[in-house]
C-alpha cells in the first residue's frame, strides 16, 4: 500500500510538471511567432501605426491574446450627417408663488429637486427695497454779466475794426504779381539773388555807373517785362466777372478810408459802367477845351467856369441838362445789363426843370 501510495505521487507530480512544461513551450512558441511577425512587418516598411496594427492582427488571425483585439467590422453608412451630442434639458420645475397684492409681503418660491431625501427645498426671494425719492432740484440762479469796462469795450473794438479790414482785402483782390519793370529794379532783383539778401546800396551805385550801352540793355528788359505784366493783368481781369471788380472797387474805396495803404487804386477794366454825368459837368469839359483858360491855374480856371454857369440862363442850359437825361438812361440800361440788377434815378432830386422827362 505504501509503495502504491507513493507511485501515485510521483506520477501526479510528472502529470503536473508536463502540463506546466506544456504551458511554457506553447508561450515560448506564441512568443517566437509574435517575434517573426513583427520582423516581417519591419521588412515591409510600414509607415504608420494602423498599418502595423492591422498586419499583425492578419498574420495572427482570430486567436485572441492578451497583446491582440479582434477588430470591429465598420457599420455601414446610414447617411445621417453627424451632430452635436444633444443636451439633455432639466425637468420643468414647478412653481408655487404665495402673497397677497401690494401688500408689501415677502413671496416665497418653492422647487422641486431631487435629492437623496426627496424634500423640496425653499428659496425664498428678498423683498424689494423702494428707490429713495430724489430731492428735488433747485433751480439755478441766473449769473447777472457784469457790465464790461472800457479797456474791455476798446478792445472789442480794435478787434471788430480788426476783422472788418480783413474781409475787405478779401473783397479787394491783388493782381497778380510781374516781374520788375524798370532798370533800377531788374538791377537789384539781380544782386539779390547773388548775394541771397536785399542789396540796395550796391544796386544804386551800379545804376548810377551804367555806361549807355548797359542802360539800353536794361531798358529793352524793362519794356518786355512790362507787356508781360500787362498782359497777364488784362487775363487776370477777364478771368472775373464786372460785379466781382465792382465790389473790389468799393471794397478799395473803404480801405482807404480806414486809412490802409498799398490798395487805393481801382480796378481798371473796361467793363465796367460808367456813372452818369452831371450838367455842369459837360459845361466844365466844354469850357476846358475851348481854350480859354490856357495858362490858368486849375483852381482858379475852375472857380471862373463855375462862376459862368451859374449865371447862365436856363435856355442855355437846357442842352446841357438834356445830355444828363442820356447820361442817366445810359447808366441805368448798363446796369441792368451787365451787372443784372435794376436801378431805379427817378427818385433822385433832378437840378433842374429839364431834367424831367417830358409828358
Amino acid at each position: 500500500m505504501a509503495i502504491c501510495r507513493a507511485g501515485s505521487k510521483v506520477l501526479r507530480s510528472s502529470s503536473i510538471y508536463c502540463h506546466t512544461a506544456t504551458i511554457r513551450v506553447s508561450s515560448l512558441l506564441s512568443s517566437l511567432r509574435r517575434v517573426s511577425v513583427a520582423h516581417n512587418i519591419y521588412c515591409k516598411s510600414i509607415n504608420s501605426p494602423s498599418q502595423f496594427r492591422s498586419s499583425f492582427i492578419s498574420h495572427i488571425g482570430a486567436k485572441r491574446t492578451f497583446a491582440t483585439r479582434p477588430a470591429s467590422r465598420p457599420k455601414a453608412h446610414t447617411g445621417r450627417t453627424t451632430t452635436s451630442p444633444r443636451v439633455r434639458k432639466p425637468k420643468a420645475i414647478e412653481t408655487a408663488a404665495t402673497g397677497t397684492e401690494n401688500n408689501g409681503t415677502a413671496k416665497t418660491t418653492k422647487f422641486k429637486s431631487r435629492g437623496a431625501t426627496g424634500k423640496a427645498k425653499v428659496q425664498v426671494k428678498k423683498p424689494k427695497s423702494k428707490a429713495k425719492a430724489k430731492p428735488p432740484k433747485t433751480k439755478q440762479t441766473v449769473r447777472t454779466k457784469k457790465p464790461l469796462t472800457e479797456e474791455r469795450i476798446a478792445a472789442q473794438a480794435v478787434q471788430e475794426k480788426r476783422k472788418h479790414i480783413r474781409e475787405l482785402k478779401l473783397l479787394a483782390l491783388s493782381p497778380p504779381k510781374g516781374p520788375p519793370a524798370t532798370p533800377f529794379l531788374i538791377i537789384s532783383m539781380e544782386l539779390s539773388k547773388e548775394k541771397h539778401a536785399i542789396a540796395g546800396k550796391e544796386a544804386a551805385e551800379k545804376f548810377k555807373n551804367l555806361i549807355p550801352e548797359e542802360l539800353e540793355h536794361y531798358n529793352r528788359i524793362a519794356h518786355q517785362n512790362k507787356a508781360a505784366s500787362r498782359e497777364a493783368y488784362n487775363s487776370w481781369i477777364q478771368s472775373l466777372t464786372p460785379e466781382d471788380i465792382r465790389k473790389a472797387n468799393i471794397a478799395r474805396n473803404a480801405l482807404t478810408r480806414l486809412g490802409i495803404k498799398g490798395l487805393s487804386r481801382h480796378l481798371k477794366d473796361e467793363r465796367q459802367v460808367k456813372r452818369p454825368v452831371p450838367a455842369h459837368a459837360f459845361f466844365l469839359k466844354e469850357r476846358f477845351n475851348s481854350g480859354d483858360m490856357h495858362g490858368m491855374a486849375l483852381p482858379d480856371a475852375a472857380r471862373l467856369i463855375m462862376r459862368e454857369w451859374r449865371e447862365l440862363g436856363d435856355s442855355d442850359k437846357q442842352k446841357y441838362y438834356e445830355t444828363q437825361r442820356q447820361s442817366r438812361a445810359r447808366y441805368v440800361q448798363e446796369v441792368k445789363d451787365i451787372y443784372h440788377r435794376d436801378i431805379d434815378l427817378s427818385a433822385a432830386t433832378p437840378t433842374h426843370p429839364a431834367t424831367a422827362p417830358a409828358a
